[in-house]
């Protein structure tokens, strides 16, 4: 199976129905982002989600819609693929979300799900569990069968080489201590 890219029509859809604004406001937006995605569905989704983040694309009281500076989107730097826009954007996860994904990025690519709840009680962060389905909707993740697997194994290193190395060293520690018990 292979998915086709979007095209310049579905993400001015896609834009439209989520601003909930007509094609002719938002077609400039909708080129742009298109020419910067490729057209890949999680790049747009990536991309759209860190424009309303960086606060670039917003709501505009005075005009009572959503409102951009296209200059602005046109200039913005992009990442050369949806594996370096998702690992961008994990500094906006939540303080349980991002030392779960460093755990879980210390088994590779992917982990048994068991393995994953023999961290919940022996672990101080928690253990993963918890936050599997925010990282699932995020993109960074997917659950297949019993396996939790990166979406991309250039997410996977990404996130493993952004721990600082003695922290690593620790997480590594921890990590083996918590399944030694078990």
């Amino acid at each position: 199976m292979s998915l086709n890219r979007l095209s310049i029509d579905d993400v001015t859809d896609i834009i439209m129905t989520e601003l909930r604004l007509p094609r002719r406001l938002v077609l400039e937006l909708a080129n742009i982002v298109h020419k910067k995605t490729s057209g890949h569905a999680l790049f747009v989704v990536q991309l759209l989600n860190s424009l309303v983040r960086d606060s670039v694309l917003a709501y505009s009281p005075m005009k009572r819609r959503f409102d951009w500076d296209s200059a602005k989107v046109r200039s913005l730097k992009t990442a050369d693929s949806v594996a370096s826009l998702i690992v961008t954007n994990l500094n906006s996860l939540t303080p349980g979300e991002l030392p779960s994904l460093r755990a879980l990025s210390c088994f590779g690519i992917q982990v048994k799900l068991v393995v994953l709840a023999l961290l919940k009680d022996a672990c101080p962060f928690g253990g993963v569990e918890p936050y599997l389905k925010s990282l699932i909707e995020g993109g960074v993740v997917e659950m297949k069968d019993s396996l939790v697997v990166f979406t991309h194994d250039l997410i996977q290193q990404g996130v493993y080489n952004n721990i600082p190395t003695e922290e690593r060293r620790r997480l590594h520690l921890h990590i083996g201590v918590c399944l030694g018990m078990k």
